[in-house]
């Protein structure tokens, strides 16, 4: 085997093992993103049912006699 080829097999060695740590480097930071992005998504979602329990808990703070009237939604046996 000459020097050459010698080299050029590392060459390609070489090229290999950096181009699957790209892709691996690649597809951690898609995943990062997804989880991000569903993360962010639950806590938009978390914040939404917070500010509707505070809403609900300041209007019975105000008005306490409507905490039995209807809401308006059926209910089962209703």
């Amino acid at each position: 085997m000459s020097w050459l080829a010698l080299a050029m097999a590392l060459v390609k060695l070489t090229s290999g093992i950096i181009t699957t740590l790209n892709e691996k480097k690649l597809i951690e930071a898609g995943a990062a993103k997804a989880a991000l992005a569903a993360l962010e998504k639950a806590n938009a979602a978390i914040s939404r049912a917070q500010k509707a329990r505070q809403n609900s808990n300041a209007d019975l703070e105000l008005h306490p006699d409507r905490l039995r009237d209807t809401d308006g939604f059926k209910r089962p046996g209703e």
